[in-house]
């Protein structure tokens, strides 16, 4: 099992988001991952675990 929080996730990607923009590259995937990332906490979800993301996000684009 993945047991790692959202916030924490949000912390390395962020981390990977910098890395990335020092080097002067774009990463699609970064900015994906921390706008879902950012949206989880922003809805008080931080301390949830990563994999609990599945279910919130199958919810949220069922209800549209």
């Amino acid at each position: 099992m993945l047991a790692f929080s959202v916030r924490n996730a949000a912390k390395v990607v962020g981390y990977y988001r910098q890395m990335a923009r020092d080097a002067g590259v774009r990463s699609i995937m970064a900015e994906g991952a921390m706008q879902a990332l950012e949206e989880a906490i922003s809805m008080g979800r931080g301390s949830t675990l990563v994999p609990e993301q599945v279910d919130f996000f199958a919810r949220k684009f069922e209800s549209g």
